[in-house]
């Protein structure tokens, strides 16, 4: 759906369309830690989807945003490809403030109506450091298995070059087109995830989740997305 553009852009690029859609959420609890963010496509049957991007973290005294574009496209009936260039900043009132920039490249394969395989790479390319502002490498390796039309699990892993291999895992239940609930769960740091998704005028689509982490409590969040409804053909 269009939480993908955040990700991996490659997913709606292959079979999405075009629409809007922002979050929000507060690591943890912390009025100091909320995210934001903003995202939206444009996406043509012959010249592929363009997308944009925009992120913020922090609060006064420390603030990180990342704006980015990109582009993807349905190379095959099953496969399709995204690149994005990004615009990173720190700024910290009393130091001032630091710039780099970064690519990341996504694909989407699915190989049958149930099963999908994606990946995603961020920063595969060392850029010129500003102010010793560095970017860490990450990639991420995922399937979704649908094995009935209510149900489908996910697996991912993802490994920053910095830190241990995280793995995570989730189920999305839908017994209703319009509802979903969503279960999950990663390790690395260990934390548990939890929320559901509420589609209305078949155009608005509401998601609600919340996760915990054993040693740092809860993160609550929310998204709220619009697509266009599809002309009829």
């Amino acid at each position: 759906d269009l939480s993908s553009i955040f990700t991996n852009a490659s997913t709606n690029a292959h079979g999405g369309e075009s629409g809007i859609s922002t979050y929000a959420f507060q690591h943890f609890g912390l009025a100091k830690l909320r995210e934001a963010g903003l995202a939206g496509c444009i996406t043509s049957p012959g010249w592929g989807t363009f997308f944009g991007r925009f992120r913020s973290t922090g609060f006064e005294a420390y603030r990180e945003t990342r704006i980015s574009i990109g582009y993807g496209r349905k190379m095959h009936s099953n496969f399709a490809l995204s690149a994005g260039f990004n615009y990173h900043q720190v700024r910290i009132p009393e130091y001032g403030s630091a710039s780099i920039p970064s690519i990341d490249i996504g694909f989407f394969f699915k190989p049958t109506e149930t099963l999908a395989i994606g990946g995603h790479v961020e920063n595969p390319v060392k850029f010129a450091q500003n102010h010793n502002l560095r970017l860490p490498g990450l990639l991420r390796g995922g399937v979704a298995y649908s094995p009935g039309h209510t149900v489908t699990v996910y697996a991912e892993i993802e490994k920053d070059a910095d830190y241990p291999l995280t793995f995570k895992s989730g189920a999305e239940y839908t017994p209703l087109p319009q509802f979903s609930m969503r279960l999950g769960a990663r390790t690395e740091p260990a934390s548990a995830h939890f929320g559901f998704g509420y589609r209305f005028q078949k155009k608005w689509t509401l998601d609600l989740g919340v996760s915990y982490d054993i040693r740092l409590g809860m993160t609550p969040g929310i998204s709220l997305s619009y697509r266009p409804q599809k002309k009829e053909s």
